[in-house]
């Protein structure tokens, strides 16, 4: 059987050349990030490629082999992290519009809209988190179950750190096409990287805690779908996203007190 620390390499040559590869060819049509829809179709192929790497290196490259229980939502003990992750990106968001507002970076979008304004299109967006969430299936069965579990399994926190960066890093691509920060992007990559480390640790303990990969996929779908778009929504316009986006610096600090919380109580080691 191939060493740990060599099918780790593997996981990670497949993701990156083949997420990588089809970026690249996505980057030489007319498509950017401000695109929208038509954008992220076009992006989708690249965002499976996690859980096409770890099941090649599961399975032909070490015979490390699956069971079916890690493919079988456990959502009968599991449900209080389905909820807590599916709702914890609205209280981060509105967290960050309160921290923004009082601390006068809300001057930096377009407008700044009331909360009860946008009620009505908040209401359905945990909804949308829920069915999309199987989506995310691709990035965290290949990052979370397979890549941060196998990686240093004795040193959680340091396997979501060592994760969480190598994971920004994936993303570089899309960034460069304009996408999440168009105007201030190596900012935009800072702030990126922060998030990915702070998700890794949140994700990484839903996971240690319930061996759910799909309570993780809508955790993270909840991010995307929920988190960014309240904040968007509240705080529109497309300069100092760094800052004002969900993954911007002012969210970072309600995140990051949660993935506080979750490593001094030793939430990390399952």
């Amino acid at each position: 059987m191939m060493p740990p620390g060599m099918s780790l390499l593997a996981y990670l040559g497949i993701t990156f050349s083949l997420a990588w590869g089809w970026w690249f060819l996505i980057s030489r049509t007319n498509l950017t990030g401000k695109d929208g829809m038509a954008f992220q179709l076009a992006i989708a192929p690249g965002a499976m490629v996690p859980a096409v790497a770890a099941a090649l290196v599961r399975g032909p490259i070490t015979r490390m082999g699956f069971t079916v229980a890690e493919f079988i939502p456990k959502i009968a003990t599991a449900w209080p992290y389905y909820l807590l992750g599916l709702l914890a990106p609205l209280g981060i968001a509105l967290a960050s519009y309160g921290l923004a507002r009082m601390t006068g970076a809300a001057r930096h979008a377009d407008e700044v809209r009331s909360i009860r304004s946008r009620i009505k299109f908040f209401a359905p967006l945990p909804l949308v988190a829920l069915i999309l969430g199987p989506l995310q299936f691709g990035e965290e069965f290949g990052w979370r179950a397979f890549f941060q579990a196998e990686l240093f399994p004795a040193l959680p926190l340091l396997a979501a750190i060592v994760t969480g960066l190598i994971w920004a890093l994936w993303h570089f691509p899309l960034h460069r096409m304009e996408y999440g920060y168009p105007t201030e992007p190596w900012k935009g990559e800072a702030a990126f990287a922060l998030h990915c480390v702070l998700q890794s640790i949140f994700y990484g303990w839903i996971y240690a805690k319930t061996g759910d990969i799909w309570a993780v996929s809508i955790a993270h779908m909840a991010n995307n779908a929920v988190g960014c778009s309240v904040m968007n929504a509240l705080l529109p316009g497309t300069t100092k996203r760094h800052i004002l986006d969900y993954e911007g610096f002012l969210s970072a600090i309600p995140l990051g007190i949660i993935c506080l919380v979750i490593v001094l109580t030793g939430g990390l080691g399952g």
